[in-house]
């Protein structure tokens, strides 16, 4: 293939073999930006071409059995799942749920993930992508299409539900955080009334303590339990499914840059008690605040696990 947009910095093929036969996988990022994520090859079409990629995923599960993972332009290697943590989760390039780092990639059946944090018993780690539930707004704001059961990967991740994304016509997969502001003025260990208040988006400072508010009062709350009920289907203990807090985002950032922007989504941490905003990431522009319930074009489900 070639683009007529400049010559390919970055193209990746992967041939799998499903048991019944192959399939072809391309990805690909160009001189100008211009890229396609991992997508079948017979099935490319224009509207996969995304403007404003710096990389491209390069993971790909193929059935239940085996993940793909491209480690450079020359070479590839299929790994096929360990048993840990009870179940189906696999660790790449020699690594066990032991040794895994910040950043590294870790899938559950057919599900990626980044890890976040590595308390030496558990794993924290955040979803690739959000789920594809709730709202598709347009480039004027305007709702004009909303997720169902009955769409195919309904309540799971998806490389094309990104929330807002700079340079696309549409925002997917948007939800508000929730109908009132349920926290405000209320004191104890959920809400202890140390909010997050700030002149500008992005001043934030690690260690703030902000105030945690998600919780099942939260709209959120479902998608993210019946999606901790999918991955239990895989054999894998979850201990938790939430959303990530403000300071795990922050630290997250630092190590993984490009994970962390790649989607919008709703933090868990309150930004203004008085004001109703919530903390979020925008992608690609960095921290934000929306209000809790009149934001819902702009930030997705992107929650965190605990295994």
């Amino acid at each position: 293939m070639s683009s007529p947009f400049g010559e390919f910095e970055q193209a990746y093929v992967i041939v799998g073999y499903t048991g019944e036969g192959y399939v072809y996988y391309w990805a690909s990022v160009d001189s100008a930006h211009q890229g396609i994520e991992m997508k079948e090859y017979n099935k490319l079409a224009k509207n996969d071409v995304k403007p404003n990629m710096e990389s491209v995923d390069t993971t790909l599960g193929i059935g239940s059995r085996t993940s793909v993972k491209i480690l450079d332009e020359d070479s590839c290697q299929s790994f096929v799942e360990g048993n840990s943590s009870g179940g189906n989760v696999t660790y790449y390039n020699g690594k066990t749920k032991e040794t895994v780092e910040t950043g590294d990639l870790v899938t559950i059946g057919t599900e990626n993930f980044y890890v976040v944090k590595h308390d030496g018993i558990d794993l924290i780690l955040l979803f690739c992508y959000t789920l594809k539930v709730g709202n598709i707004y347009n480039i004027a704001s305007q709702k004009v299409g909303e997720y169902t059961p009955s769409d195919v990967g309904y309540g799971i991740q998806s490389s094309e539900v990104k929330g807002v994304q700079s340079g696309t016509d549409n925002a997917k997969g948007t939800v508000a955080f929730s109908t009132t502001m349920y926290w405000n003025g209320k004191v104890g260990t959920t809400y202890p009334g140390n909010y997050c208040n700030y002149n500008n988006n992005d001043a934030y400072a690690p260690g703030r303590d902000c105030a945690y508010v998600y919780d099942d009062n939260s709209i959120l709350y479902q998608y993210i339990q019946s999606y901790k009920t999918y991955l239990s289907s895989f054999g894998v203990t979850i201990k938790e499914a939430r959303l990530m807090s403000l300071d795990e985002s922050g630290s997250f950032r630092s190590t993984n840059y490009y994970a962390w922007k790649e989607t919008s989504y709703w933090l868990g941490t309150v930004r203004d008690n008085d004001t109703g905003r919530i903390w979020g990431v925008t992608s690609p522009s960095g921290f934000v605040h929306g209000y809790y319930a009149a934001a819902p074009k702009n930030y997705g489900v992107r929650p965190v696990i605990v295994i």
